[in-house]
């Protein structure tokens, strides 16, 4: 990797409660489509029922 590629800018996508990173399947190809570079997470549930 070259270190200009350490300055590109990146949108991470965060999703909110009761959703996972799916819910930006239709977002994050836009982005991709408008020249962003998109990166999108899935955050571990808090609750002690691990379904």
């Amino acid at each position: 990797m070259t270190s200009a590629a350490h300055n590109d800018p990146v949108i991470l996508l965060v999703h909110g409660a009761w959703h996972g990173s799916w819910c930006w399947e239709l977002l994050a190809p836009e982005l991709t489509a408008l020249g962003w570079r998109v990166e999108t997470v899935d955050l571990p549930s808090a609750s002690a029922d691990p379904g």
